[in-house]
């Protein structure tokens, strides 16, 4: 009888009663669909966000996020396509793209339930190191912490070939063994890597060199003291092979272990985006490791400071001044001063990809006793993706070319391969 009289009603009534009818009916389904519907929605779901892999400054980095629903009722949820992320309480940010949701949008998510987002976006090439950053993903803020490598040193550049063997732990990968995981957390480049031969004694030189830092940024001492990371101990060894002389000998060989502090990035957030500026410092020993009459030493304190200008994806200039003193007697050599000097400085100006020139310059007692080292590098992966080293055309003039004859003057024009630049 109720629903024979409501119809009746409405027959009787003027169309201006249907429509308000409707504007109610209406307005009740935009309630329910555009607010995701108040009968189903409890609460926002728990946000937890997971940096994939390894993050790289300047590199593509992939983030994920979880919605989590720990409540007793389902939720209406609206996974953003979008997620903004800030660097610490600094202006600077950047939007990461959704790029794998795990479910289709609006699909309700039931009590105890989660669903996971991927989102991919490139880490501004200013960002390094320890990092606390904030994550806005809708009306929500989840802080992470996150270890950002630098961008690879630009004073030494890998090669495919380094790449392969494992010597530039600073460029980015994703380990896929325990193994590989603990080198690419401790180990990186640390000064060229090359192997030349000329026509005149000594006919080779070769230089092999890497850093071991203490403490991974991926461990928990690394989390909670993010300073700790930046200690390392260090190897260099460069050495000339006579192949010219009897039994084909080497002639001299130094070798330089070493205790080194450094800062990658500092002052980013008062530097401009094409300039980088880092610091390192340490304790050095050098030695030829001979006896007698042929042995050679030295023990030093030094403090080095990196100055990038430019794109380090591109053309670039790099400034890296290096000031020591020498902490010990040196009975061994003892005027080796007055032609090393207290001071070098290492220059390298080029492209990331394609030609650079670096030389490394030192000024004894006296501007004639110096020296200087060049090198023209080029890579080969121009010529086939498949081939990584650099072309190397090197140039030695001055005094102390080796440790044992470090007051005698020599010059020698050398070529061949570099695998780290």
């Amino acid at each position: 009888m109720r629903r024979k009289f409501l119809a009746g009603g409405l027959r009787s009534h003027d169309h201006r009663a249907v429509k308000v009818l409707s504007v109610i009916m209406l307005a009740s389904v935009w309630l329910t669909v555009g607010f995701g519907g108040f009968s189903c929605m409890a609460e926002d779901p728990s946000v937890k966000v997971e940096p994939l892999a390894f993050w790289r400054a300047g590199a593509s980095a992939d983030l994920q996020i979880l919605f989590l629903n720990e409540s007793s009722s389902p939720l209406d949820l609206n996974v953003p396509m979008t997620v903004e992320i800030h660097q610490g309480e600094s202006l600077d940010s950047v939007s990461f793209a959704q790029v794998g949701p795990s479910a289709p949008a609006g699909q309700p998510l039931g009590p105890s339930q989660f669903r996971k987002a991927v989102y991919r976006g490139t880490v501004p090439v200013k960002w390094g190191g320890a990092l606390i950053l904030k994550i806005k993903v809708g009306s929500q803020t989840v802080k992470a912490i996150v270890e950002i490598e630098p961008e690879v040193s630009q004073s030494a550049q890998p090669g495919w070939v380094a790449r392969r063997f494992g010597v530039d732990w600073q460029e980015q990968r994703n380990p896929s063994s325990p193994v590989a995981e603990f080198l690419s957390n401790h180990f990186s480049s640390h000064e060229p890597v090359y192997f030349v031969a000329g026509a005149d004694s000594p006919n080779i030189r070769f230089q092999i060199s890497l850093r071991y830092r203490i403490v991974s940024a991926e461990s928990e001492l690394g989390r909670r003291l993010p300073l700790s990371t930046g200690l390392h101990v260090a190897y260099t060894q460069s050495s000339l092979w006579d192949l010219k002389g009897d039994s084909q000998p080497f002639l001299d060989s130094s070798y330089k272990p070493e205790l080194q502090y450094s800062v990658e990035r500092m002052l980013t957030n008062y530097l401009p985006s094409t300039v980088f500026f880092g610091v390192r410092m340490g304790l050095q020993h050098e030695s030829n490791g001979k006896a007698g009459a042929d042995s050679r030493g030295l023990n030093l304190v030094y403090i080095k400071p990196v100055l990038t200008l430019g794109n380090p994806e591109h053309f670039h200039f790099t400034f890296e001044p290096k000031i020591f003193a020498y902490i010990t007697e040196m009975r061994d050599n003892p005027d080796l001063a007055f032609y090393r000097g207290s001071a070098d400085l290492r220059v390298v100006v080029g492209w990331k990809d394609g030609l650079q020139f670096s030389a490394l310059g030192r000024v004894g007692s006296h501007v004639n006793r110096g020296s200087i080292l060049a090198d023209v590098t080029y890579p080969l992966a121009v010529f086939n993706d498949g081939l990584g080293a650099y072309l190397d055309l090197q140039y030695f003039e001055g005094y102390g070319e080796t440790l044992l004859h470090y007051n005698e003057r020599s010059s020698a024009l050398r070529f061949g391969l570099s695998l780290i630049r």
